[in-house]
């Protein structure tokens, strides 16, 4: 029913608000290539896969700069002290 991207968005605004199942969805699509978020991307991001945003969002509300994989990030939430997080919050800049 909603978009890729409406699902993106709405899990970023989770994590921030340091709910799990923001992180939790995040995490869970950081290896997903195929899928797209358009309009909207955290700052910096050049491309529009799905993968890449969850990445550079996961990396700007943990502060964690060296884990690009599913299941790094996945064994990464497993041992994180959740009350620490978020660390930052996400900037979007649209998308033409």
């Amino acid at each position: 029913m909603y978009t890729t991207g409406a699902k993106f968005h709405a899990a970023v605004g989770l994590a921030q608000l340091a709910d799990a199942a923001g992180f939790e969805w995040l995490i869970a699509h950081s290896a997903d290539s195929q899928a797209r978020v358009e309009l909207a991307q955290p700052a910096h991001v050049p491309k529009s896969s799905l993968n890449t945003g969850c990445v550079a969002a996961l990396r700007i509300l943990t502060g964690e700069k060296s884990l690009n994989t599913r299941a790094g990030w996945a064994d990464w939430w497993k041992a994180v002290d959740r009350k620490t997080l978020p660390k930052d919050h996400v900037e979007f800049v649209g998308r033409e």
